[in-house]
């Protein structure tokens, strides 16, 4: 199905911050996430110890299965809410809890692979389902420490192969959290909070927005505030629009190259190449779509369908009368 192309100057209007914050248990991710304004805050566990002495009666679900994820992000889609952030607390734990009660259910025998990376595969998917909402959202996990010997040779978020790159891919933001250690003017230790987004040969950072950076002591608000820095008043500028072919254009062209292409074989049907010239026919149609960017069941689509079925009729032997 063709459409028309309109190309057009980007003005963001607003802008909601989808991150990734990583580290070792103890660095205040939890805090750091769970200090955003009107927030709500997806966890593993049945509490929130860590943010209760910074904030009280914060509004938190806890998510043991994957259906737990699809009711939070079916409520947060569809009803009136005054959510503007979602943190989701830790993506490592709630993984590991929905495998482990899946376990439980199927009487303590461990996941194959090929379920793990199933289960895998729906979490990632409902994690990009949340990623479409009209909020910030933050996703936390533990770190990963891979060593060749005693040396480190990378730090990564927590979550398996596919997660790790699927999400990491597409947030705004990603974030390696860590402290140090450091004395107050009158020698008293303190733990000075580490946020680093920028290029690192270990790590795995990003900043997409430009307005973030490496930081100390600041919170997901903070972040969501920096990223306001970006939004406009202004509104999107049309650059350009293309008109798309109509469909009866693009289906004549494409009748005309597909017997271009198969008036080899069409004019002269050998039975005895019959599967190699079927072969080349299905190599056509796979050309012809990526070419003209057919979508299933469009009008090019149906048109090109015929043509192969034709095609077919044309190629099979004939039996006697």
């Amino acid at each position: 199905m063709t459409t028309d192309l309109i190309i057009k100057k980007f003005k963001p209007q607003e802008h909601y911050v989808k991150a990734l914050v990583y580290g070792k248990s103890g660095t205040g991710k939890t805090v750091f996430g769970g200090l955003a304004n009107d927030v709500i805050i997806a966890s593993a566990e049945d509490w929130l110890l860590s943010l209760n002495a910074f904030k009280k009666d914060i509004p938190y679900t806890q998510i043991t299965s994957v259906d737990d994820m699809r009711s939070l992000f079916t409520y947060l889609r569809d009803e009136k809410h005054w959510y503007k952030s979602l943190v989701i607390d830790s993506l490592t734990e709630i993984s590991d809890k929905i495998k482990l009660n899946i376990e439980k259910k199927n009487g303590g025998k461990q996941l194959s692979l090929p379920q793990w990376w199933e289960i895998s595969r729906a979490i990632n998917e409902i994690i990009m389902d949340f990623k479409t909402l009209p909020l910030n959202l933050l996703i936390i996990t533990q770190e990963i420490v891979e060593k060749d010997e005693e040396k480190v040779l990378t730090i990564s978020p927590a979550l398996n192969g596919q997660m790790k790159t699927k999400i990491g891919y597409s947030m705004d933001v990603v974030w390696y959290l860590y402290t140090k250690e450091v004395k107050d003017e009158n020698g008293v230790i303190l733990f000075e909070r580490h946020c680093k987004t920028s290029m690192s040969e270990k790590l795995i950072t990003k900043d997409r927005t430009g307005l973030i950076g490496d930081r100390i002591n600041i919170t997901f608000q903070d972040w969501i505030d920096l990223a306001q820095g970006m939004v406009t008043e202004e509104k999107e500028e049309i650059v350009t629009e293309v008109k798309a072919p109509a469909p009866s254009d693009v289906v004549e062209d494409i009748t005309h190259e597909f017997a271009e292409l198969t008036n080899d074989i069409l004019s002269k049907p050998d039975p005895k190449k019959l599967n190699a010239n079927k072969m080349k026919l299905v190599q056509v149609m796979t050309a012809l779509k990526k070419k003209y960017a057919i979508v299933n069941n469009s009008p090019e689509h149906i048109a090109m369908v015929a043509l192969y079925e034709q095609a077919l009729v044309i190629l099979s032997p004939k039996e006697p009368e």
